[in-house]
């Protein structure tokens, strides 16, 4: 079970409200879903969260990888758009949308 700091949780509440809260309830279901998708081990939370939870883990298939769980909203939707635009070894690659 991922413990998230107090002050990353009061972030996504004031911004989207009962949405993130209801995320938040979820986050652990979501990592533990991935974990086993992926055969995650090693697992370690970013310090430093801002809007994003990011995991540091290692990965029997793709090896140290970082997951990333966007909150829920238009920038995240963007993002991944992005990264699926721009294919090239200056960028992230994403295993899984």
């Amino acid at each position: 079970m991922i413990q998230l700091p107090k002050e990353f949780k009061e972030n996504v509440i004031n911004r989207y409200g009962k949405i993130g809260e209801e995320w938040l309830n979820s986050i652990n279901e979501i990592i533990e879903k991935y974990k086993k998708q992926f055969n995650l081990s090693n697992i370690k939370l970013e310090d430093n969260l801002s809007m994003n939870i990011l995991i540091y883990a290692n990965s029997s298939e793709h090896g140290e990888v970082v997951l990333k769980i966007g909150t829920p909203g238009e920038t995240t939707i963007n993002e991944i758009n992005y990264l699926r635009q721009y294919s090239s070894k200056y960028f992230a690659k994403c295993y899984y949308i």
